[in-house]
């Protein structure tokens, strides 16, 4: 909507319309303009069971939010709620460990319950060795879209131990 001008001969009531309706559009731009965004998160423990080799589990337990901004959390996930469209950087940092030997544990991070292409990372694991990996992506984010954190194991019944997730998302531009 367009910022509306006065006109002499409108009656009151008409400017007092176009008024309320400026001040309506200007409030919704200062709100786009004044937005904050942002997330940061960790878990300290944990683990994910990959009951199947070659697919995504979601990243389980309590994550503990040092901040968040335009987002909710929801069930393993975390909901846009921003009022505009935006790009935001999504980085995630990883300690864990597999309990299965020669096992390649793959991170990566879905948007609306698909995987954000670049965004996974991978490394393979010896039983018992701690193992760290880090991933970061810019995605596009628009009110409603979700993200979320997975793990995959190229063996079966492959209890990943999480020592250490911390995951921030800001805004990028």
């Amino acid at each position: 909507m367009a910022i509306q001008t006065l006109n002499d001969l409108a009656t009151y009531g008409e400017q007092r319309t176009k008024i309320n309706a400026n001040d309506a559009e200007l409030d919704t731009r200062l709100e786009s303009i004044e937005e904050k965004v942002g997330a940061s998160a960790y878990i300290r423990g944990g683990s994910v069971t990959c009951t199947l080799a070659d697919t995504y589990y979601p990243i389980t337990g309590a994550f503990t939010n040092k901040e968040l901004s335009a987002f909710t959390l929801g069930t393993n996930l975390l909901n846009y709620t921003g009022l505009q469209t935006l790009v935001v950087e999504i980085a995630t940092y990883i300690s864990t460990q597999s309990s299965k030997n020669g096992a390649i544990l793959t991170f990566a991070i879905l948007k609306n319950g698909v995987e954000i292409p670049g965004s996974d990372v991978s490394r393979e694991f010896a039983t018992g060795t701690t193992g760290s990996m880090a991933t970061a992506t810019t995605e596009e984010l628009s009110t409603g879209d979700t993200i979320q954190i997975v793990v995959k194991s190229t063996i079966a019944a492959n209890n990943v131990t999480l020592l250490d997730i911390n995951s921030t998302l800001k805004r990028f531009y």
